[in-house]
C-alpha cells in the first residue's frame, strides 16, 4: 500500500470518529432535553418556583414559562 493510500485511509478513519463524536453529543442533548421536558411540568405540579426549575434545567426563565404555557401550565 503507498503512503497516499495510508494517508487517505487514516483521514477516512479520523473524520468517521469525528462524525461519532458529533452523533453520539446530539443523541445525548435529544435525551437531555426529554428528560427537561418531563422535568419541569412535574416540578412546577409539585409547587416548584419557576425560577428554582430554571436553575435546576439551566435554562432561562423565560424559556421554562413558555414551556410551561405550552402545556397548560401556570
Amino acid at each position: 500500500m503507498g503512503i497516499e493510500q495510508q494517508l487517505l485511509e487514516q483521514a477516512e478513519r479520523r473524520g468517521e470518529k469525528r462524525g461519532e463524536k458529533r452523533a453520539m453529543k446530539r443523541a445525548m442533548k435529544r435525551g437531555s432535553d426529554k428528560v427537561k421536558m418531563m422535568v419541569i411540568p412535574n416540578a412546577r405540579l409539585q409547587g416548584a418556583s419557576i425560577e428554582l426549575i430554571a436553575d435546576i434545567v439551566t435554562l432561562p426563565v423565560e424559556k421554562v414559562r413558555a414551556i410551561l404555557d405550552k402545556m397548560g401550565i401556570e
